[in-house]
């Protein structure tokens, strides 16, 4: 099973900064297969992995009907991708581009929409995703 995974809590001010900054209920997002989560993070080489004991609160939780066998390719292939902090700042200033190199939660989770070829993410700007807007897609389209 595909999930999203988007946190609702208060772990730190930083959630609560991006939650402030992007108006959003939801300060990050990120691919959940069979329980396990993967995401960019900060400071990371590598996909962080997070346990799926880790989801039983302050997450919401949303199925996607996204082939698994192509998520687990886009996670493999992606496994080294930097965090894009500055996509962060690019979410709210008009005319400035994130890094080619690196992605936000959000971004990854656009990125690997389009790749799975869900019609909903196609030919979107992956960097100027906050959290509630990937919610939004996925929940309305």
């Amino acid at each position: 099973m595909i999930q999203v995974a988007f946190y609702t809590g208060s772990a730190s001010w930083v959630n609560r900064a991006i939650r402030f900054v992007t108006r959003s209920p939801f300060s990050h997002c990120e691919i959940v297969i069979d329980g396990q989560g993967y995401t960019p993070k900060r400071g990371y080489s590598e996909l962080y992995q997070r346990r799926p004991s880790e989801y039983l609160s302050d997450w919401e939780l949303v199925q996607v009907p996204w082939d698994e066998g192509a998520v687990r390719q886009f996670v493999s292939v992606n496994n080294r991708i930097d965090y894009d902090l500055r996509s962060l700042i690019a979410h709210l200033v008009p005319g400035m581009h994130d890094s080619i190199h690196a992605q936000n939660c959000s971004e990854f989770i656009v990125n690997l929409g389009s790749f799975v070829g869900d019609p909903r993410f196609h030919n979107r700007t992956a960097y100027r995703y906050a959290p509630s807007d990937v919610y939004r897609v996925i929940n309305n389209g």
